[in-house]
């Protein structure tokens, strides 16, 4: 497709292509975003979306139609850094299962990092079954962005800042006990992950999650339940901080030779009634429960030692 092949089309208002840029993806060129079949000129019915194609990459403003809502790529198996960046009117974005050239047949595996950022307007998502890494920033802000699936087990950690701002997130993949479910095969959810997503009611945690980083659900207000799993060995620091949990276990992993929990993991819980220290568990460290003002019942293991 080529530059501003698309550009001024100021009544558009969904479109579909078979990959997002000019080709199918290649890395490290302003044809891997999306505005470029729009161009860089701006004309009445356009809104600036500024895009870098990479961390070192200067931005480079694109003029979306502000009329284009909807999205839909039929025939990719990645999208790339920056991709849709500030692209702040699109509410949906359909993302196709596999590429297919020749019958030959390839997955969809990989969204790059910042490739949804700073999408304000983004509604919901749907993330292939054979996606394995998301990047960090990837869905930074979208502060409209309600509902996501994750419709495979191949994701193995959620980067750093990936949800980060996503203030009306609370699904993904939901079911009748918790508005968040993470899928199998996530071992790692990095720092600030989740970071201000503040509408999060309740999370179960996969049986292969082996760390939480500092911040991951830090200032998550509407959180109230959390299943943490056995397995778990690290939870980071103000990792939960701000929440309002009501009851908390903490698995025996915890107290594993590797494991940890960090300064305020769980500070200004304020709604906090009721917590279980496993057995295993060994160390609380500084401030981890400052603030439970409702704590009404702990049980404590006979072997632990409460310092840093």
């Amino acid at each position: 497709i080529g530059y501003a092949a698309f550009g001024a089309c100021i009544g558009l208002t969904n479109i579909t292509v078979p990959f997002v840029g000019a080709h199918a993806y290649v890395s490290d060129s302003n044809e891997s975003l999306f505005g470029y079949i729009f161009g860089t000129t701006s004309v009445t019915g356009t809104y600036l979306a500024k895009a870098q194609y990479s961390d070192t990459s200067e931005e480079i403003g694109y003029y979306y139609p502000t009329s284009l809502k909807v999205i839909n790529i039929t025939n990719d198996c990645e999208i790339g850094y920056g991709a849709f960046m500030n692209a702040k009117n699109i509410t949906n974005v359909n993302i196709c299962e596999e590429k297919v050239v020749s019958d030959t047949h390839t997955s969809f595996t990989r969204i790059g990092a910042k490739a949804f950022y700073n999408n304000t307007s983004l509604l919901e998502i749907a993330i292939p079954t054979y996606t394995e890494w998301i990047g960090a920033r990837a869905f930074y802000q979208n502060t409209n962005l309600a509902k996501v699936t994750l419709k495979g087990n191949n994701l193995g950690v959620i980067n750093e800042y990936t949800f980060y701002g996503c203030e009306s997130l609370n699904d993904i993949n939901s079911d009748a006990l918790y508005k968040v479910n993470l899928t199998q095969g996530i071992t790692a959810i990095y720092a600030s992950a989740f970071e201000n997503a503040s509408s999060i009611e309740s999370i179960h945690m996969p049986s292969t999650l082996i760390q939480i980083f500092d911040k991951a659900f830090y200032n998550n207000t509407s959180l109230t339940n959390i299943y943490l799993n056995e397995g778990l060995t690290s939870v980071g620091a103000s990792a939960f901080e701000n929440a309002h949990l009501e009851t908390l276990v903490l698995p025996t992993t915890l107290g594993t030779s590797s494991g940890f929990v960090g300064v305020s993991a769980f500070r200004n819980n304020t709604n906090l009634k009721s917590l279980t220290i496993s057995n295993g568990v060994a160390k609380l460290s500084d401030y981890m429960f400052e603030n439970a003002t409702s704590l009404r019942s702990v049980t404590i293991p006979s072997r632990l030692f409460i310092n840093a």
